[in-house]
């Protein structure tokens, strides 16, 4: 009878050790994901700061140069671009282009400003473009 007794128990013994096995793996697991989960949130809010200050940036360079436009409209020769760089992560390119009236001419009262801003978010390039007539 104890021979009996002793061997039910030595078989509970045994599947409780691999419950505790399973319970490792899945917490371990459970442990695993939630860390991917707030280190990619990092990832996802560093890149949406990065996209707002290149929006940022760009919309700005593009409203000086319409403000300054304003004030001299010969300031800006078409087809030669200026080129910015800022905390070594932007680069903005303000580029004036000449504007065609409907017969093709050279329209002398308008210029085209484009304003590009781009940058690395990790290897993937990334940029942001506005442009105005004035």
């Amino acid at each position: 009878m104890k021979a009996r007794i002793y061997k039910k128990i030595k078989k509970v013994r045994g599947f409780s050790t691999l419950e505790v096995m399973f319970a490792l793996v899945i917490l371990v697991s459970a442990i695993t994901v939630a860390l991917m989960l707030l280190f990619g949130g990092q990832n996802f809010s560093l890149s949406t700061d990065l996209n707002h200050q290149g929006v940022y940036l760009a919309q700005k360079t593009l409203e000086e140069a319409r403000s300054k436009a304003q004030d001299d409209f010969g300031a800006f020769n078409p087809d030669i671009p200026a080129v910015v760089t800022y905390n070594d992560i932007y680069t903005n390119t303000l580029t004036t282009y000449t504007v065609l009236d409907a017969d093709g001419n050279v329209d002398p009262y308008s210029k085209r400003i484009e304003s590009v801003t781009s940058w690395l978010e990790g290897t993937k390039p990334q940029s942001v473009t506005f442009s105005t007539i004035v």
